[in-house]
């Protein structure tokens, strides 16, 4: 497990990359119009599930304070996917910068199925 590690005069900070994953699944789960990351977890399990049960479909990449993720995703059937994908991305995007103060290369998204449950 690759970490980011910080210093200061107050000592050191880690931050793993299952963080970095667990923050991902979250913030992309939020977005309406996505069903669930492609290990099947939704918004709802993310916020009760530990750390290592919802990296399931991220893949994350660190350089320095930069990160690259590469996410799978379950779209509901009837929203645009050109649309959730740049909505994904943002949210991704703000959720890293905000919360870790990390910079983001780049959110690589595959959709991997349709929820067709209310179609």
């Amino acid at each position: 497990m690759q970490e980011e590690n910080m210093k200061n005069e107050l000592g050191t900070l880690q931050i793993a990359k299952d963080v970095i994953a667990t923050l991902t699944a979250y913030a992309a789960t939020e977005v309406e119009g996505v069903e669930a990351l492609n290990g099947n977890l939704s918004h709802d399990i993310i916020g009760q599930v530990g750390v290592k049960n919802n990296c399931k479909g991220i893949k994350v990449a660190l350089n320095g304070k930069k990160v690259t993720v590469d996410l799978a995703l379950i779209v509901k059937y009837g929203y645009s996917i050109s649309k959730l994908a740049e909505s994904v991305q943002i949210n991704v995007t703000n959720a890293i910068s905000n919360m870790l103060g990390f910079e983001t290369e780049k959110i690589n998204l595959k959709f991997v199925s349709v929820d067709m449950a209310d179609a």
